[in-house]
């Protein structure tokens, strides 16, 4: 037994130190014209460098596989996709920075998520296969922001499918995970997961309060709502430590 919890106790640490190591992170590509054509890509290599100069640790490439149209004939995901996929990949390893492959399809899978399930795992399939050998610090994020008709009595049966799908290839591969509802603090308390896998990380995400992080933007309903400031008062801090205490 004293063998058992140390192995395990092992293990955990090390689940502990990848998530020190990923540290500041900055989402990158996902609105990119570089999926549909190379050379129209805002981002280029000097821009992981930059990225790396001024303290981050890790970038979050965010995927749109079926928006960008790169699941050809039997889901198979085609060679120029790839190409640009491992070109960040590289880049990001090569500047010291932690990659983070992102499956960000949270729109379509909300909507849908039984008629998209088989492309999900034909996804998870094809890139750990790929990315198998790579070194411990690639990490793959399973499903970005649950939302929708992804409830998260769903959302916990499809992760069984999906880390199945990684772990036959990537048995040891940092995984992140996110409970439904967005990702919300929330959302946590329904969120199931496997017990003898314990090379994963949960991750939330937190926009509170949304009138000051998304005043302005048209997509939340906030555009003429501006000018909003956050100043740290007690209250304002409060609610704050409130919600991550939960977490």
């Amino acid at each position: 037994m004293d063998g058992e919890r140390g192995v395990l106790g092992l293990i955990e640490m090390d689940m502990f130190n990848q998530n020190e190591r990923l540290g500041r992170g900055v989402n990158i590509l996902g609105y990119d014209q570089v999926w549909r054509n190379r050379s129209m890509g805002r981002m280029r290599s000097e821009h992981f460098r930059l990225i790396a100069s001024v303290g981050f640790n890790n970038v979050r490439i965010a995927l749109h596989p079926f928006r960008d149209e790169a699941m050809v004939k039997g889901n198979r995901l085609s060679e120029e996709w790839l190409e640009t996929l491992d070109w960040a990949v590289e880049q990001a390893l090569g500047n010291w920075l932690m990659p983070i492959i992102d499956f960000h399809e949270f729109i379509i899978m909300g909507r849908d998520p039984f008629e998209n399930r088989g492309r999900l795992l034909a996804f998870w399939d094809q890139i750990g296969k790929l990315y198998s050998n790579y070194p411990d610090s690639l990490v793959f994020e399973l499903l970005n922001e649950p939302n929708g008709e992804l409830t998260p009595e769903l959302r916990n049966r499809l992760l069984i499918d999906v880390l199945r799908t990684v772990r036959r290839t990537n048995p040891d591969r940092t995984v992140i995970i996110g409970p439904a509802l967005w990702n919300s603090i929330t959302g946590l308390d329904k969120l199931v997961l496997p017990e003898e896998d314990r090379n994963i990380i949960v991750t939330v995400h937190y926009y509170k309060p949304m009138d000051f992080t998304h005043q302005g933007a048209k997509w939340a309903g906030r555009e003429g709502k501006v000018g909003i400031k956050w100043v740290g008062s007690p209250e304002e801090k409060r609610a704050i430590r409130s919600d991550f205490e939960k977490a």
